[in-house]
């Protein structure tokens, strides 16, 4: 084949062009013959590779091996023509391997690109701190073309506050012995945003020189979900340990204002230290409202739901919030019609809305506008899977904007926290977002906060409608005048001087107490005592044996006393979601002597149906969670 194709030379300029490149590859001649006469395989296929390659160019462009080789070789004999059918046909199969080779590379490196280019991950060469490659990813997360990046300093892309620590890793990474490294910077994109990323890097050399391969996602929703279910967890602890010292601060109040009321009594109205105890009395007011406030965060009050129509609250709240705000604050509100009813405490949301108020007349010194704003809402699947903690269904929608100085980051993520303000001192305790956000979270609804510096503050409030329009029961017993009995009572208390108050409190009014510390006392009593024992007045929690536990074991034995409980804070022992379980009666401390009295009053005269409801505990331990009402 090849002597044919060395023959077809016809013409003057084909034989020169031909000779003038034989030529030029002229000095391949002895390599050639040594490749073609040399019955070493190695040799051979050595030489074809390196030199016959070279020669092929020459053969396509006409005939210059006719006048180089072939003609020679005409004169030779047939061992010699053997010889060069040999030579031609290891020629052929070095040119197919030659080719396979190169569509392999061809394929292979198709496969890279395709790989490489599609991939989720950004990926990015780093040497010298210059991006010596990036793919297509990259380019999409930084908002950078290729040409960009390829004149860009890494570091340059992350946000000042993360360089030094991503410079420091950097550092210990090409210094030590590890081969990978992985770390979470923040990285500012072309538009500005900031997005975080993890990347994972790898040593390697590129051209020759050390340098580090890196893959990087972005985690920036998986860091927000993170960052979210973090803050709800610190929030569920603090409100945990809110709620653990509003149940000892209320112990001790029940018995300074318990003290101070019996002294009071004691006194006539010129006694000089008379003015003193009732300051005492005040002071005690002011701080079960604090600790009330702590209850409210921690969602540990008892509430008493109703169903309400925001729109009507809000237009009822009107005129007091005008005079709350001042002439210099406009506000406006933008009702949505049928939007539905809600089952809340009326008097805990309007702390609520009250409490926002205060704090947007707060944030506007030079005057603004707030303005409130409730529509009907679906949240769906979508959108529950960004906002942990939601459950998807129809929510009435409460937004309250203001135009303020509004909220920087930083702080954004502290202001539900108990105790946490930027006022100056004395000008905030530091509970109003606090209970706030207590109280929207324990009648089911969620709190969001948007705010931008200079701009303005708007918090969105989600309560779930009510599934029915049944009014809720309203069976509010009524008030004797007269709270003195001669009934028998038994006080089950932990707190020693709790205890004292109460049982004073109760025989100064004819009841005859029967006292114990603890619940296996009380049960001993019981046991112990011939009489009847009329009333259980049992704080909910306390070492050992519960307050429920107690009254469900007395049920068993003694079925006609009635029941009442008391506590410093709520737990699941007898409420549910803020509400009281069926059949529970409820004294909330800190009350005064009177208070309780009055309410021991009112549960003795509970008509018969009150009382069978009580006698349940017998059977439904811990097992219900219909709503009903606390007493006041």
């Amino acid at each position: 084949m090849l002597r044919d194709t060395m023959k077809t030379a016809s013409t003057p300029i084909t034989g020169l062009l031909s000779f003038l490149f034989g030529i030029a590859f002229i000095a391949l001649i002895p390599l050639l013959l040594a490749g073609l006469f040399t019955v070493d395989s190695e040799t051979f296929n050595r030489v074809l590779l390196a030199d016959l390659r070279a020669l092929l160019l020459c053969a396509a462009g006409g005939t210059v091996v006719w006048f180089i080789f072939v003609r020679p070789l005409q004169s030779k004999s047939a061992a010699d023509s053997d010889a060069l059918d040999l030579a031609e046909d290891r020629f052929k199969r070095l040119s197919q391997q030659i080719s396979t080779v190169e569509e392999a590379l061809r394929i292979s490196e198709d496969k890279y690109k395709l790989v490489v280019e599609n991939a989720h991950e950004a990926i990015f060469v780093v040497q010298n701190d210059v991006l010596k490659f990036s793919n297509r990813r990259a380019e999409q997360i930084s908002g950078y073309s290729n040409d960009e990046l390829a004149k860009t300093r890494f570091i340059d892309l992350v946000v000042p506050q993360d360089r030094e620590s991503v410079l420091e890793k950097g550092r210990r990474f090409v210094n030590g012995d590890e081969q990978s490294e992985s770390f979470k910077p923040r990285l500012r994109t072309r538009s500005g945003e900031e997005l975080w990323v993890e990347i994972n890097s790898v040593k390697i050399r590129w051209e020759g020189r050390p340098a580090t391969l890196n893959f990087a996602r972005d985690v920036t929703r998986q860091q927000n979900l993170e960052s979210r279910f973090l803050q709800a967890q610190k929030m569920e602890a603090v409100g945990a340990l809110a709620a653990g010292v509003a149940h000892d601060f209320n112990n001790l109040l029940t018995v300074i204002s318990g003290n101070a009321t019996m002294v009071d009594g004691e006194l006539h109205d010129s006694h000089p230290s008379r003015e003193f105890v009732r300051e005492i009395s005040s002071a005690s007011r002011s701080a079960a409202s604090l600790t009330r406030q702590l209850l409210a965060f921690s969602r540990k009050q008892v509430l008493k739901p109703e169903l309400l129509d925001i729109n009507t609250l809000l237009s009822d709240l009107g005129r007091m919030l005008e005079r709350l705000l001042g002439e210099d604050i406009k506000l406006l509100q933008s009702q949505s019609q049928d939007i539905g009813l809600v089952n809340v405490d009326p008097g805990q949301l309007e702390q609520v809305v009250l409490n926002l108020a205060v704090n947007a007349r707060d944030a506007m010194p030079r005057g603004g506008e707030l303005k409130l704003e409730t529509s009907s809402v679906y949240v769906d699947a979508d959108y529950v899977r960004s906002h942990p903690g939601f459950v998807p269904g129809e929510y009435v929608l409460l937004s309250i904007a203001d135009t303020g100085v509004g909220i920087d980051q930083k702080n954004q993520a502290h202001v539900f926290e108990p105790f946490f303000t930027t006022k100056e001192d004395g000008k905030g305790t530091g509970l109003g977002l606090a209970t706030v956000y207590g109280i929207v979270k324990q009648s089911g609804g969620y709190v969001e906060l948007n705010s931008e510096l200079d701009t303005g503050t708007t918090f969105d409030i989600y309560l779930p409608k009510a599934k029915d329009a049944n009014a809720k029961e309203t069976d509010e017993a009524p008030k004797r005048a007269d709270c003195e009995g001669s009934e028998t009572i038994l006080l089950v208390e932990d707190a020693q001087p709790v205890r004292l108050i109460a049982r004073r409190a109760l025989q100064s009014r004819g009841y005859t107490v029967l006292e114990a510390g603890g619940g296996e006392e009380a049960l001993l009593l019981s046991e112990q005592f011939t009489g009847t024992i009329h009333l259980l007045l049992a704080d909910v929690v306390m070492p050992g044996m519960s307050g429920k536990e107690v009254a469900t074991r007395l049920a068993c034995l003694r079925p006609e006393t009635k029941i009442l409980f008391m506590s410093g804070y709520t737990d699941d022992a007898i409420v549910h979601h803020g509400v009281l379980d069926k059949g529970m009666m409820l004294l909330e401390k800190p009350f005064t002597p009177s208070h309780l009295a009055d309410v021991v009053r009112q549960v003795l005269d509970a008509d018969e149906d009150e009382l069978q409801a009580r006698r349940r505990l017998k059977t439904q331990e811990g097992d219900s969670t219909t709503p009903t009402r606390k007493l006041a």
